[in-house]
This record gives C-alpha cells, structure tokens and sequence, in this order.
C-alpha cells in the first residue's frame, strides 16, 4: 500500500447545507423527509417531517405537513452512503426550534446562551446553501465547506 492511499477518503457526501432546509433522504420504503435546524461539528440536530413518504415530496407539501418529531441529535457520520435530496428552504422561528430549545435546557445550556444561539441560526437560515463535503476515513470523521 502507498503513503498516498493510506490518506485517501474512503466514504463522503457532498450536499447544500442550509439552516432551515427540507431534505429528502432515500429508504427502501420511500422517503423520510428531516429539517435542519444546526450543524454544530461532528453532529447534527434537525426534525422529522411527517412520515414515509412513498414519492418525492414538494416544497408545498413539506411546508404544510407537521414535524412527527420536534428535535433529534444524530451524528454526522449518519449522512454517509445516503441518497439526500434538498427539497426547499424556510427560514427558522422560534416555533421551529421548541423541540431543539427543550434538548438545550435538559443538557443544562442556560436561556441567554440559548437565545443567543437561536439568533444566530436564524440569522444563518436567511443565507444561501453552502456545499459541504462530509468524509470518513480510518482517522475518524470529517466535513469540510467547498
């Protein structure tokens, strides 16, 4: 084995992260349909739309169909190997971020440090998608802004 290919990147993703944004993320069943509500290094926080989905569904739909679930952590690396379709945009309120407000509070954040946080995802909900590359190696996990 070179030196070269012991530095390779065995798995990645390449998507438009955008605070705020409906993805579609392809199953055997159909489509599982999440929010993004925060990125926050090798983890991210984001809601479930409904339930299966059995085609791609639109904008319109997603933005009249209730959250089944309000807030989920997940890790990063989950991304990797999944079909993820950007579906729409729509920037966060405060309703929209209840459930990730609770989490926050049961993992001791203080409300100023929330508030602070929420500004600044709402903030960032109003900007363009950016591309990130999500990658996994033997070293760990890693994402990069392109």
């Amino acid at each position: 084995m070179s030196i070269l290919s012991r530095f390779r990147k065995s798995e990645e993703i390449i998507i438009d992260v955008q605070f705020g944004a409906y993805y579609s993320i392809k199953t055997s069943e159909g489509y599982n349909v999440i929010r993004l509500l925060d990125l926050p290094g090798d983890s991210y926080h984001y809601q479930i739309i409904g339930s299966v989905f059995f085609e791609l569904p639109t904008f319109e739909v997603m933005i009249e169909t209730e959250p089944s679930l309000l807030h989920v952590p997940v890790e990063i690396a989950a991304l990797i190997g999944k079909e993820i379709t950007h579906i729409g945009h729509q920037v966060l309120t405060d309703k929209d971020l209840v459930g990730y407000r609770v989490y926050l509070e049961e993992m001791g954040v203080d409300d100023e440090s929330i508030n602070k946080h929420f500004n600044m995802l709402t903030d960032l909900s109003r900007n363009e998608p950016d591309k990130i590359r999500i990658y996994q190696d033997r070293d760990g996990v890693f994402g990069e802004y392109l």
